[in-house]
């Protein structure tokens, strides 16, 4: 949870906490496991291990529900034809994307060149316009459901590109957003796997 001095530099996630916790993780760990007179190295390598392994930053984004888009009673397939380009149109803004975000982060870390955190800041930008664009367009009823899971998908991983690009120099945060980049590219591809799907099921 983010402690009053996250809060205070509008840290809402609380990823700068992140290291202070897994040291205090650790360190009950020993304490408890030393206490009961049980503790080796090889426990302390796999407790570390473990943690590592479950390490994951909880961010805040912006979600829709169906009060935020707009809805069209006709699901025709020349309306989901219509659609479709509509969103094709609203998602252009990624065609800009400088890259990817998982290379550009790592190239960075390798190398600590300001150019690619710019460029994953060029990418979220991408990702807001596109977020704002595909929810400002109309959406036949029948679609609504793989609609708000794109954009909600894509609010998401824009916001997660955002917190790497910010975090990228603190390695514990950077770990746990690691973590959860790789979550919200899963529920990206599903996403838009779950419209695609839905296509083929229109066709006449």
């Amino acid at each position: 949870d983010p402690s009053s001095e996250a809060s205070a530099s509008e840290d809402k996630d609380g990823l700068s906490n992140i290291e202070g916790n897994v040291a205090r993780a650790l360190l009950d760990s020993y304490t408890m496991l030393n206490k009961a007179g049980i503790y080796t190295p090889e426990d302390g390598k796999k407790i570390a291990k473990d943690i590592a392994i479950s390490l994951r930053a909880n961010i805040s984004y912006k979600t829709y529900s169906t009060d935020d888009i707009k809805t069209d009673s006709n699901v025709s397939y020349d309306r989901i034809l219509a659609y479709r380009k509509d969103l094709q149109d609203a998602l252009e803004p990624l065609l800009g994307n400088p890259g990817y975000e998982l290379e550009l982060f790592a190239n960075y870390i390798e190398s600590k060149d300001q150019k690619y955190i710019v460029m994953l800041k060029t990418a979220v930008e991408n990702y807001r316009e596109a977020v704002a664009q595909s929810a400002s367009i109309a959406v036949p009823k029948d679609a609504v459901q793989e609609h708000l899971g794109i954009l909600n998908a894509l609010s998401e991983f824009g916001t997660i590109v955002e917190k790497m690009a910010s975090h990228a120099d603190d390695a514990f945060a950077a770990a746990a957003l690691l973590q959860t980049y790789n979550t919200g590219e899963a529920k990206l591809l599903t996403s838009f796997n779950s419209l695609a799907t839905f296509y083929r099921l229109k066709q006449p």
